[in-house]
């Protein structure tokens, strides 16, 4: 009888009817595979008015269209043994109740069920109950979550329902309820979730099905199962098409498999796995060797590279130095910018950054690392769209052969004397974030300066930290905007607001010159620390460290450089050139 985007997935459905009444009535919903004239699934209308007739457009902003989805449980819309649906529909007015009846087959099957509509929900008078065959609702039936902000008549709400505890096999209904006298268009998405028909339909290698049954006994896939996941797909010499397919499958169902549909506490295991299985910029090498995508054929060498390269951080940043498993902790006290101290790299940007974060949310760079306890550790970072990314790091750090010391960032006991790599007086996050951010550049997400017109390429290289910009830094670490002003437009009131609201500020002094003062590094990227009101100075620290005995080589007088100078205001725009912050 015609055809309609039934289910507002952008896909045209075709409807078929029975004009004598009675019977069935089939909806074809197309888009299988993204393809339009490829069948996804079907769904079975028990009863539809004789009077009921197709409309083309939106069926949602036509409410005098006569209802589809029956009242009743007898006439419920049948979802049979639905795994995943999603429907649009509306009510209110005449009709205040759509029921959806759907069977369970297996025990310990979990139902996650999403109502959208567009509007107040407090005014609509919309309800969603869970009932069981005879009709009774089921407890907990109370809606969870709640739209964020103050509702407006166009903003998207949602009233989202999971209901936690296991479903008995068995006929089940979704009534949704409305006591408005307003018709109010709604989006019902259904997700259900048995293990065994899961498998059924979505794995067919034996040791994937097997390691999967194992792993979701207890809810929940970690890192270990993942890690367990991906060697039973190595079986063989090579990762064959059906393992590879049953991985793919394993990703786009990674949360439902999780039973982590809502919080999404996986979510570093989902995105490294996705990774590894979907492709990655960064999977291009290994240890500055080619590497490549995982893909149907590829060998076990390259998977047990790929599973060492996103879960057991064997990808280390390519040096010209050597690499030894620094002794020490993460974390030895406090988060201080204190503990920061600019090693052989030129990266003063990436280091005032970093300084920026510990002084205005010194949490968040905690925040910043998961301790997986077998030496490695799960550093997470913001895209450009604040999604999270997430790379795995090992304790193996570059040193210099002959003095024991840390290359980069480094630690030091007293001043000029640094702390060798074995030193468990370490203190070791600074450190292990240069290291992480330098493997996530080969994720692509930061571009370097241009060459032209074209962004240099960063990869998973040490000197390719020096090269990143400031403002890319402090987002991808906190999720920060950063504006970039010349030092003229700055006031004390300002920089003062700064350090009250705690918003990160730093500061890039002039190329070197007579004028530049003595104690005042050229070229280099400080940050805002504090602020002292009896001589109305502001502190900046430099990334150098407050333990160097560094010299400036553009400095012809050789003046020591200390890690953190006074300065007033006027000595700030008199020495520097560009300010980074919401100041």
């Amino acid at each position: 009888v015609g055809v309609s985007d039934w289910n507002q997935d952008g896909f045209k459905d075709i409807v078929w009817r029975n004009t004598r009444g009675g019977g069935e009535n089939i909806v074809w919903f197309m888009g299988g595979d993204n393809d339009p004239f490829k069948l996804q699934e079907y769904r079975s209308f028990l009863t539809i008015p004789v009077e009921w007739t197709l409309t083309v457009a939106d069926r949602k902003t036509v409410p005098g269209t006569p209802d589809a989805i029956g009242n009743t449980l007898l006439t419920a819309m049948n979802l049979n043994g639905v795994q995943r649906a999603q429907f649009s529909d509306w009510i209110g007015a005449q009709d205040s109740l759509d029921v959806y009846g759907f069977d369970v087959t297996e025990g310990a099957t979990r139902l996650s069920v999403t109502l959208n509509i567009a509007g107040d929900l407090a005014s609509s008078g919309l309800d969603l109950w869970l009932l069981d065959a005879t009709g009774k609702r089921i407890d907990p039936i109370a809606p969870t979550g709640s739209p964020t902000g103050s509702p407006t008549g166009s903003q998207s709400l949602k009233l989202q329902q999971f209901i936690s505890q296991s479903l008995d096999p068995g006929k089940y209904y979704l009534q949704v309820r409305s006591q408005g006298a307003t018709v109010t268009p709604y989006n019902l998405k259904v997700d259900s979730f048995g293990i065994e028909n899961w498998l059924k339909q979505n794995i067919e290698d034996a040791g994937l099905k097997e390691t999967l049954r194992s792993s979701v006994q207890d809810g929940v896939i970690d890192r270990s199962d993942v890690i367990a996941l991906l060697r039973s797909a190595t079986d063989g010499t090579v990762v064959d098409e059906t393992e590879f397919t049953d991985l793919k499958n394993v990703v786009r169902d990674f949360y439902e498999l999780s039973n982590d549909t809502i919080a999404k506490k996986t979510a570093p295991w989902f995105t490294l796995l996705s990774k590894l299985v979907n492709g990655d910029a960064a999977n291009a090498t290994y240890n500055g060797s080619a590497l490549g995508n995982l893909t149907a054929g590829s060998s076990s060498v390259q998977m047990t590279a790929l599973i060492d390269k996103w879960f057991l951080g064997g990808d280390r940043p390519t040096t010209q130095f050597v690499y030894r498993s620094a002794v020490g902790k993460l974390f030895q006290n406090s988060v201080s910018y204190k503990d920061i101290n600019q090693g052989d790299l030129s990266n003063s940007p990436f280091l005032a950054a970093l300084g920026a974060l510990a002084v205005t949310s010194p949490n968040d760079v905690r925040s910043l690392f998961l301790n997986n306890g077998d030496g490695t550790f799960t550093v997470r970072f913001l895209k450009p769209d604040r999604t999270a990314d997430y790379v795995t790091i090992d304790r193996f750090l570059p040193i210099d052969p002959e003095s024991d010391l840390l290359i980069y960032a480094r630690q030091y006991s007293t001043v000029g004397n640094g702390r060798a790599f074995d030193d468990p007086a370490n203190e070791l996050w600074a450190a292990l974030l240069e290291k992480a951010f330098t493997q996530w550049l080969a994720s692509g997400w930061v571009s370097g300066p241009k060459s032209g017109t074209i962004d240099t390429v960063l990869g998973n290289r040490y000197p390719d930290l020096a090269i990143v910009g400031y403002e890319n830094v402090l987002s991808a670490l906190s999720g920060r905007s950063v504006s970039t002003k010349s030092v003229t437009t700055l006031s004390p009131s300002a920089l003062l607001n700064a350090i009250e609201t705690s918003s990160p500020v730093s500061f890039v002094s002039k190329v070197y010159s007579t004028t530049l003062g003595a104690e005042i590094v050229s070229s280099q990227t400080y940050t805002l620390v504090g602020y002292d009101p009896l001589s109305s100075t502001f502190t900046l620290f430099n990334p150098w460290g407050l333990f160097n005995q560094y010299s400036d080589l553009a400095d012809p007088k050789s003046n020591r450089k200390p890690g953190e100078i006074s300065l007033s205001i006027d000595q700030i725009i008199e020495n520097f050139d560009t300010v980074y912050g919401t100041v």
